[in-house]
């Protein structure tokens, strides 16, 4: 019970998952500046001594912390806890490219946003997670169990393209990535060995990443 009190705390003050490959002061304290009243989970992979807004994020079950372990990756670990705590990553554009192979669809800008807009899309970010979580794990489980691949590709792209409408207020067709929806589930499909059962299915949601 400890566990799951502990795991329903967290998502409930939870603003993002970090994901971070170069740690520097100047980092964080660009991090802390701009997420100071809510806090950042940090995959338990990544060490970061500086508490506040960071907390370490703790694997919901020994099956999915197994799972990720035998990959060996730092971004899918950190997508998978996304999705665990129903929530956006927070990364980089440097280190995005370590995401970016997990991408299925992105938002671009041409322009900066401001302290007001970030915190807006940030939000917007976090919704697209939580409207698409109960849908997109579901739904991605039994595409999987029953080989269903084409279907879920094709049905997971076209949710994504209707959800873009949401940033229709900074989006451009040129310019840096600033969300980008990434999908486990894809990148499981394209691995047929890979055993989904019931624990896994958390890990199967859409996550949007927050490129600042």
């Amino acid at each position: 019970m400890k566990l799951l009190s502990e795991i329903a705390w967290i998502i409930k003050n939870l603003r993002g998952v970090l994901y971070i490959r170069e740690i520097t002061e100047e980092r964080l304290k660009f991090i802390s500046k701009r997420f100071r009243y809510r806090n950042l989970g940090i995959p338990p992979s990544i060490d970061i001594e500086q508490k506040r807004p960071f907390i370490k994020l703790i694997y919901p079950s020994e099956v999915i912390e197994k799972f990720v372990l035998d990959f060996k990756s730092l971004a899918l670990e950190s997508i998978v806890l996304a999705s665990c705590y129903v929530s956006p990553i927070i990364t980089f554009l440097k280190d995005y490219e370590d995401l970016k192979p997990f991408a299925i669809d992105e938002v671009k800008i041409e322009r900066e946003l401001n302290e007001k807009d970030l915190r807006l899309h940030l939000r917007i970010a976090d919704y697209t997670v939580i409207d698409f979580y109960s849908w997109s794990t579901n739904f991605a489980y039994t595409c999987l169990r029953e080989a269903n691949i084409e279907e879920m590709i094709r049905e997971r792209k076209r949710r994504v393209k209707q959800d873009k409408r949401r940033y229709w207020r900074i989006e451009s067709k040129d310019g840096r990535t600033f969300i980008s929806y990434l999908d486990l589930a894809t990148f499981f499909s394209k691995r047929p060995r890979i055993k989904i059962d019931e624990e896994i299915k958390a890990t199967l949601a859409i996550i949007t990443a927050v490129v600042i």
